[in-house]
């Protein structure tokens, strides 16, 4: 027969009881002493069942599922690569044709930064020390790079301005026509259409310089190229 499992409350109770009829405090003392002990065992039995009831919520929870390793012999698939950007493409060609200047509206300007102006600046330096062949280039890859600066356009006229030093001139009016095409508000237009008037003179084309020449006069009257267009246009009309 299996002996019967006394309670622990009562069996502090009891032995605090018996032990406490002997100490000098009295039943008195021994009835607190068991009222205050019965307190705490009945506190920390409510945090073990408090304990014991978070744990089996915790249990009943549905695992999170991890991410399933490939199987053996087969590859994951590739990250997706980002492609790299595009290569601005060279400056188009741009043939001989009646002289019209485009109404599209202008590519927005991109502020200056510190390397486009010191790009520009050193061309430019090439260019004034006579070295053509090298600020062309320098100017060309500053179009390149940054095709919507503000000195974009003041790049393709230097340009054009080195290949007609150079005696290229059919290179040189493909260069002034395509900044006035791509650049109609840049500040190098009326001085693009000025040398475009040059040019045809010397290809002895003088109607066609005359256009040019008149054009910088009807849409740029107040700027230098105007006054340089007007003195050719007297300087080509026939005397009284």
């Amino acid at each position: 027969m299996r002996a019967r499992r006394v309670p622990v409350p009562l069996l502090l109770a009891a032995t605090l009881l018996l032990g406490g009829c002997a100490s000098w405090g009295g039943p008195r003392r021994a009835h607190h002493d068991v009222t205050v002990l019965a307190d705490r065992v009945r506190a920390l039995e409510e945090k073990v069942a408090a304990h014991e009831a978070e744990l089996a919520r915790l249990r009943a929870e549905p695992a999170v599922p991890r991410a399933a390793a490939p199987p053996a012999g087969v590859e994951a698939p590739p990250l997706v690569e980002i492609p790299a950007a595009t290569a601005t493409p060279p400056l188009p060609a741009v043939e001989a044709s009646e002289l019209l200047l485009p109404s599209a509206p202008p590519p927005p300007a991109v502020p200056l930064g510190g390397d486009v102006r010191s790009s520009y600046e050193a061309a430019l330096a090439l260019y004034d020390a006579g070295d053509l062949t090298a600020s062309e280039a320098a100017f060309r890859a500053l179009v390149t790079q940054y095709p919507e600066s503000e000195l974009a356009d003041n790049a393709l006229f230097w340009i054009g301005a080195a290949q007609m030093k150079r005696g290229d001139d059919a290179a040189a009016e493909a260069t002034m026509r395509a900044l006035i095409e791509g650049y109609p508000a840049g500040n190098k237009v009326p001085d693009a259409l000025f040398q475009l008037g040059v040019l045809r003179a010397r290809a002895g084309d003088p109607e066609g310089a005359r256009a040019a020449f008149e054009t910088v006069l009807d849409h740029f009257p107040l700027t230098e190229a105007a006054d340089r267009a007007a003195e050719r246009l007297r300087s080509s009309s026939p005397s009284p």
